[in-house]
């Protein structure tokens, strides 16, 4: 889809992602910002990046926010929402793309039992503590859509990234399981599974390692290392998708789903 057939794409909707600052995040933020949607742009550190990402949106015609949060934390995400409803209106769309960050590959007789339950415990708070914040609002008005940045590591596990395997696998049972539930109120929920993606966050990974991962993941570009850009095109496909009974798999420009 060309940038110039966006233009109003989304226009009318409210949109919250989480860990938007940079990377991937910022890259769903600002084209749904180019598709029409009110972006709130929430970061847990990184202010600097944050406001580049909002004066970009707003250079180009949108609107944006930047809000603080730490988006594990009950009353820090319903701070967030809050704040996002009061700028904009009830949010109807929320991406989950914020991240624990401090991923080292290791091999998995390497990783401790104490290092699964801090990621597993860190993935699942930064998806279903915000999702808890915005779902009331979100039946409220009988419609919204959830979407949770994943991983293809999860179906297609390499050496060195267990943690993420497992971690993301547990993201997307969660997603399944609510995409169940809240199907019935007219609400969406999706996941998008990224590839090996270059963003700031991969740039310590050897380029041996990543066209391993690359080359390892079906369908992931053909053997090509995605950008933020095309991930953050997957994205608004689910924003487009009429389905409220399936839980929908994109891996980067390619798209399948699951029951």
């Amino acid at each position: 889809m060309k940038q110039s057939n966006l233009l109003g794409l989304l226009a009318g909707r409210r949109a919250i992602v989480t860990g938007a600052s940079r990377g991937i995040g910022a890259a769903i933020a600002t084209r749904l910002a180019a598709s029409g949607a009110k972006v709130t742009i929430n970061y847990h550190r990184n202010r600097n990046g944050a406001d580049d990402v909002v004066r970009e949106i707003r250079q180009n015609g949108g609107d944006a926010l930047a809000v603080q949060a730490d988006v594990s934390d009950v009353e820090s995400s319903a701070e967030l929402v809050s704040r996002a409803s009061a700028a904009f209106g009830t949010p109807d769309v929320i991406v989950l793309n914020a991240d624990a960050g401090g991923f080292v590959p290791s091999p998995v007789a390497e990783v401790s039992p104490d290092d699964y339950e801090t990621r597993l415990t860190s993935e699942l708070r930064l998806a279903s503590v915000p999702v808890q914040a915005v779902l009331p609002m979100m039946k409220g008005l009988g419609r919204g859509s959830i979407i949770a940045v994943s991983s293809a590591l999860c179906r297609y596990p390499v050496p060195g990234f267990s943690l993420i395997s497992v971690s993301k696998a547990s993201l997307e049972a969660y997603m399944r399981s609510l995409a169940v539930e809240v199907g019935p109120d007219g609400i969406r929920a999706n996941v998008v599974e990224a590839s090996m993606t270059e963003t700031d966050n991969t740039e310590a990974i050897p380029k041996e390692q990543k066209r391993a991962l690359v080359e390892t993941i079906p369908f992931a570009g053909w053997g090509a290392l995605k950008t933020s850009q095309e991930l953050s095109r997957s994205s608004l496909l689910t924003l487009r998708s009429s389905s409220t009974e399936r839980l929908s798999l994109l891996m980067a420009d390619r798209s399948c789903s699951k029951q």
